[in-house]
């Protein structure tokens, strides 16, 4: 890969790491941490923030093609392909014409002329005690497409959000968000990038990362 690419690949991860910063900001904040959010919520916002952060990063290229919604995996599960909540591609393997791809083109077209740069998957939990494999089993899909070498991902987001509606000195409420993250962590390893962040941030001093490809 040229130099100039690395250096250029290096600010899409900027662009799509400091878009997360923003929701994590948004869903912590003071004002609208005891909102009742949705996953959808989260999911639209950071498309927002992605398309905010890429016109001030990489003005020369067009987010409208590069920051996707739904877009299909390589791999197929069952004979179908998954689904992605949000993807970057990467504006650097994108062939001559390819943002002209007809909208009507099968997924298997569209594939071979994009790379993804990053997926990511949102994923929100309440405030509550979740059963025995629950959140390995609640996580399964998910990890599964972000961690199959066969979709050829350069980076790999899962961001998982827990809403909180008490206030942080209910141990209660301590404990749950303290075990759902002891699981969280067993199930993401490096290379994927994954965080785990309360709605309060007082609850976690330990910082919102707990897997990241670099470690």
């Amino acid at each position: 890969m040229k130099q100039q690419n690395v250096s250029h690949i290096g600010t899409v991860k900027k662009v799509v790491e400091r878009a997360i910063n923003d929701l994590v900001n948004v869903f912590q904040h003071p004002d609208w941490r005891n909102r009742s959010w949705y996953e959808n919520d989260l999911t639209c916002l950071l498309f927002y923030y992605l398309r905010l952060r890429w016109a001030k990063l990489l003005s020369g290229h067009d987010p409208m093609y590069l920051v996707r919604a739904e877009f299909p995996t390589r791999n197929k599960y069952h004979r179908r392909r998954g689904r992605y909540d949000l993807v970057v591609l990467d504006p650097y393997a994108w062939p001559s014409g390819g943002a002209r791809v007809p909208f009507n083109t099968s997924d298997d077209k569209w594939l071979e002329n994009v790379k993804v740069f990053a997926a990511i998957e949102v994923k929100l939990w309440y405030n509550q005690r979740y059963p025995p494999n629950g959140v390995t089993s609640w996580s399964k899909k998910d990890l599964q497409k972000l961690m199959d070498v066969k979709n050829r991902l350069d980076q790999a987001y899962y961001l998982n959000f827990a809403q909180y509606g008490v206030p942080r000195s209910d141990s209660k409420a301590q404990q749950n968000y303290q075990s759902l993250r002891k699981e969280l962590t067993g199930l993401c390893k490096p290379p994927l990038n994954a965080l785990c962040v309360p709605s309060d941030n007082k609850m976690q001093p330990e910082g919102n990362w707990i897997s990241r490809s670099d470690q």
